[in-house]
C-alpha cells in the first residue's frame, strides 16, 4: 500500500513539473503571437459567432463599448442588450451590466465568470479576480463578469403579476 502511494505521489509530482514547464514554454513561445492577437473589442477583431436564427443577429453582432468604470479606473464597464424572451427577439430587451478586469499582460482572450446564483451579481465576482484567480489567468486573460437579469446593476425583473 505504501509503495502504491509513493508511485502515485511521484506521478503527480512529475505531472506538475511537466505542466509547469509547458506553461513557461507556452508563455515564452507565445510572445510574438500575443503581439498579433487582436482583442475582441477592437476593429478587425475576431468574427462574431453566427446567431442560431437571423432575427437574433442584432444581439450577436453587438460590439461592447468598454469604458473606465466610475468606481475604479483600473476596471472597465459596459452593458450588453439581450432579449427578455429569445423566442421574441423583436420584443423587450434587458441591459446586462458588465465589468472587465484587464489582463496584467497581453491578453490572449477573455474569461467570462459567473459565481452562480440565484441573485448574485457576477460583476462583484470579476472585481475580486486578483483574490480569486491565479497569476497565469490574470496575466493572459481579461476577466469579465456580468450581472444576470435582475441582479446588481442589470435591468430589474418583475417576475410576479400583481
Amino acid at each position: 500500500m505504501k509503495r502504491l502511494a509513493a508511485i502515485v505521489a511521484v506521478i503527480a509530482l512529475v505531472g506538475v513539473a511537466v505542466l509547469s514547464g509547458a506553461l513557461v514554454l507556452m508563455d515564452a513561445g507565445d510572445r510574438d503571437a500575443r503581439d498579433r492577437t487582436p482583442r475582441a473589442n477592437t476593429p478587425g477583431g475576431p468574427e462574431v459567432t453566427a446567431p442560431p436564427t437571423p432575427d437574433l443577429d442584432t444581439f450577436y453582432s453587438q460590439r461592447i463599448d468598454w469604458q473606465p468604470c466610475s468606481h475604479s479606473a483600473s476596471r472597465d464597464c459596459a452593458t450588453l442588450e439581450v432579449p427578455v424572451d429569445y423566442r421574441d427577439p423583436g420584443g423587450e430587451t434587458f441591459a446586462l451590466n458588465l465589468l472587465r478586469v484587464p489582463a496584467a499582460g497581453r491578453p490572449i482572450g477573455s474569461l467570462v465568470v459567473n459565481p452562480g446564483g440565484p441573485g448574485a451579481p457576477g460583476t462583484s465576482y470579476a472585481n475580486m479576480a486578483p483574490y480569486v484567480f491565479g497569476e497565469p489567468l490574470l496575466k493572459r486573460f481579461d476577466i469579465i463578469g456580468f450581472d444576470p437579469r435582475g441582479t446588481g446593476e442589470s435591468s430589474p425583473v418583475d417576475c410576479l403579476s400583481d
